[in-house]
């Protein structure tokens, strides 16, 4: 696709927005950068899910320096999670191939709203929690069985799969909120890859729309880290919850660009 250069520079600005807030709550810019390319650009959903993969890539890695420094990173949660996700990437893209993206559309909406209930249920016990529960093999199993299941839905919708494992290290793990977001982060990076490589295999990236995107993931990831610092455990709950209500909205709007 031939892009314009106030399109480009248009994308820049959405890879840089998305990506300082994706990276502050761990979830990657997938869920801004998705809708936005069915919404403008009319790209088929496995096209905008291999190109948003390519972003997140670029936004996580920014990211994961960054946060690696601040110390909140739970790195050997981060290994398992990635790991898990490894066959759950692989079998998110061909799924994809077979299954009309709608149905998910649906029960994934569903699955936002019932998260983002339950923070605000829980906001209060979630945001005061400063530390990470012990290893254990309950804890390891679990970690794998979200691992599994995020790395699914990761390359179906091309998320980058922070958007379901920073709520269920949040809700299910008892992870403290800053601990959660650097950890998904690291996860982002370490799991991603697969997903990238396998859509490339499929020929799902723009590159005219990846490029423009992923230069403005790399400034936003990059800032990401040093302004989380500054903020307090609550305000990443409720940023949280922010994006979480952002990602709704594009899958509304994914199916108003049909």
């Amino acid at each position: 696709m031939d892009l314009s250069i106030v399109s480009s520079a248009g994308l820049f600005v959405v890879g840089v927005a998305a990506s300082i807030l994706g990276a502050l709550v761990g979830v990657g810019g997938g869920f801004v950068a998705v809708p936005t390319m069915r919404l403008f650009f009319g790209i088929a959903p496995g096209s905008a899910a291999g190109t948003s993969l390519v972003f997140v890539l670029a936004n996580s890695i920014a990211g994961t320096f960054g946060y690696l420094r601040t110390g909140f990173v739970n790195v050997r949660m981060a290994i398992f999670l990635a790991l898990a996700a490894i066959p759950g990437s692989i079998g998110g893209v061909i799924v994809l191939r077979f299954v009309a993206a709608p149905q998910f559309d649906v029960i994934y909406g569903a699955f936002i709203i019932v998260v983002i209930g339950s923070l605000l249920w829980r906001r209060r016990l979630v945001a005061t929690r400063e530390t990470a529960p012990p290893w254990t093999p309950r804890l390891a199993a679990l970690t794998v069985g979200i691992g599994l299941f995020v790395g699914f839905l990761s390359s179906f919708f091309g998320i980058g799969g922070g958007l379901i494992v920073v709520p269920f290290m949040l809700l299910a793990m008892h992870v403290p909120p800053k601990v959660a977001a650097a950890t998904s982060i690291i996860f982002i990076t370490f799991s991603t890859p697969v997903g990238v490589i396998t859509h490339l295999l499929a020929g799902d990236v723009d590159w005219a729309l990846a490029v423009p995107l992923v230069l403005g993931g790399l400034v936003g990831g990059t800032a990401a880290p040093q302004i989380s610092r500054r903020l307090r455990s609550a305000h990443v709950v409720n940023l949280l919850m922010l994006a979480l209500g952002l990602a709704a909205v594009g899958l509304v709007a994914r199916h108003v660009a049909r």
